[in-house]
């Protein structure tokens, strides 16, 4: 039984995410720390009656082989993870120099960052109303 990789993953996360790839983790470890983070989302987001997610580093795949509206859906809980961490990085490591580089500037930017987040937010509701109505109704009200 074939089963989704992790390069699978990566590589469609990659392609239909819009992340510039320069900023992505750049070693393995790096990369399947983020795909163990995607997997947690979407495990969190998606209903009891989906198949929980399991990734096997050692072979590096997942549990179950994904359709493509669930690898889509995986895929866009790793870019919310990414750039929910870009997002808190940068107001950790700016928010201190926010009076110097003016707090216009940097609360445009952290607005910016967390209007783009709610986009991903909105594309993952959408994945899941269409992968499964009630999914999506159960995370929105739950």
């Amino acid at each position: 039984m074939a089963k989704t990789t992790f390069q699978e993953v990566w590589n469609t996360f990659v392609d239909f995410t819009g992340v510039v790839s320069e900023d992505l983790p750049q070693t393995e470890d790096g990369m399947y720390a983020l795909i163990k983070s995607g997997i947690l989302k979407y495990n969190s987001v998606t209903e009891a009656s989906e198949i929980k997610l399991i990734g096997n580093e050692m072979i590096e795949e997942l549990n179950v082989e994904l359709d493509y509206d669930r690898l889509l859906l995986l895929s866009y809980c790793l870019k919310y993870i990414f750039l929910e961490n870009e997002k808190n990085e940068y107001e950790s490591v700016w928010g201190v120099f926010s009076n110097d580089i003016g707090l216009k500037f940097y609360g445009d930017t952290v607005k910016a960052k967390r209007n783009t987040l709610e986009d991903v937010n909105k594309e993952i509701m959408r994945l899941l109303d269409k992968i499964d109505p009630m999914s999506y109704l159960g995370w929105l009200y739950g």
